[in-house]
């Protein structure tokens, strides 16, 4: 049935359900990304988040800050070659004392 042929009540039916299903899709972004925020952050492992074009950080988890000694805001736009670590030499002798 082509929309002029609907009368004004139906078209307001579909509209109606449209937004609720806008809405429940939302909902359900909302709920996605908070699930992915809390696995981010809740990961055992460091996570960086690198932009394939620029090879940047764009984005770090609190452990992979911790471990690797820079704020969040330190570690955004820099490269892997970048980031500063202790050479393994240097790792040995750390853990060794």
């Amino acid at each position: 049935m082509r929309d002029e042929d609907k009368s004004r009540e139906q078209l307001l039916r579909e509209l109606a359900a449209l937004r609720e299903r806008e809405t429940e899709l939302a909902d359900a972004l909302q709920q996605a990304e908070s699930r992915l925020h809390n696995l981010f952050e809740g990961a055992g492992d460091s996570i960086l988040l690198i932009d394939p074009v620029t090879i940047r950080i764009v984005a770090a988890n609190q452990n992979a800050s911790r471990r690797l000694g820079y704020t969040r805001d330190e570690l955004s736009g820099l490269t892997l070659d970048d980031i500063q670590t202790p050479r393994s030499d240097d790792a040995y002798v750390w853990r060794s004392v």
